[in-house]
């Protein structure tokens, strides 16, 4: 989906990776509305890991939401992307799949791989156009490649459930983790910008993650947001998910391959 002739002026809340968890989600939206956006995307991956996926997907279209199509939608409307996936993933989304209206489904089949807004480019995996890529799998001219196809300054991305920033001047790459608070963005470099996730760390931190871009004052708010991790535990267990993946809210080490 490109939308080039509306700008971006403005305040962006941008999130990713809510995994079905409810009870992270409506803490990043309560933080979210008192925070003066004028916008929120999702960057995909509503569902999946998490035990209420019919309920998330109900909220970010109450709350108007922008979303888009990540892997875990994917995988539930095809089943040719399961291969896509580990055993322990592939798991979940099974029990995912329980537990989703035919509603809910036919509002995921709407859903874009991508988005551009003026000089932005969104995406769940790896700009320009591979929702399913991560980017913490890339070699440094694999990196280069993304940014000299990538028309857009901005990309904002997220799937690794890892915060953090990759920028190129056209010469040199730099990477670097993304912490709380506010970090400046310049206008002499293109960024890749990842959003971390809302609902599944996966860098030992249990908050929930998201980022508020300003573009007036050219510069990026990383959020960190506590809420009740054992309500979320809790349904998990009665609704059949992994225990590892349980485990993770609690920001434990991540036990297999993502």
């Amino acid at each position: 989906m490109d939308d080039t002739d509306q700008g971006c002026e403005m305040r962006t809340a941008i999130t990713s990776d809510i995994h079905a968890n409810l009870e992270a989600a409506e803490r990043v939206i309560e933080d979210i509305e008192r925070s003066q956006v004028h916008r929120i995307i999702h960057l995909g991956d509503m569902i999946g890991y998490g035990p209420e996926p019919e309920k998330v997907i109900s909220l970010i279209r109450k709350k108007g939401i922008i979303s888009l199509l990540g892997n875990h939608e994917l995988g539930v409307l095809d089943p040719d992307e399961e291969e896509g996936f580990n055993p322990p993933a592939l798991q979940a989304l099974m029990i995912t799949r329980n537990y989703l209206s035919e509603e809910s489904l036919d509002y995921l089949k709407t859903l874009p791989t991508r988005l551009i807004i003026g000089n932005a480019l969104f995406i769940h995996g790896c700009p320009p156009d591979l929702p399913s890529t991560y980017l913490h799998h890339l070699e440094d001219d694999e990196l280069v490649e993304a940014f000299n196809t990538t028309r857009q300054q901005f990309s904002f991305t997220g799937h690794t459930h890892m915060l953090n920033i990759i920028s190129y001047d056209g010469q040199v790459l730099q990477e670097e983790e993304l912490h709380e608070g506010e970090t400046p963005l310049g206008d002499d470099r293109r960024y890749i910008i990842n959003v971390g996730s809302v609902g599944q760390p996966r860098d030992w931190d249990p908050r929930a993650k998201y980022v508020i871009w300003d573009t007036e004052t050219s510069r990026l708010d990383v959020r960190f947001i506590e809420y009740d991790i054992a309500v979320t535990v809790d349904k998990m267990a009665r609704r059949g998910f992994l225990k590892k993946h349980a485990d993770l809210l609690w920001g434990q080490p991540l036990p297999f391959p993502s």
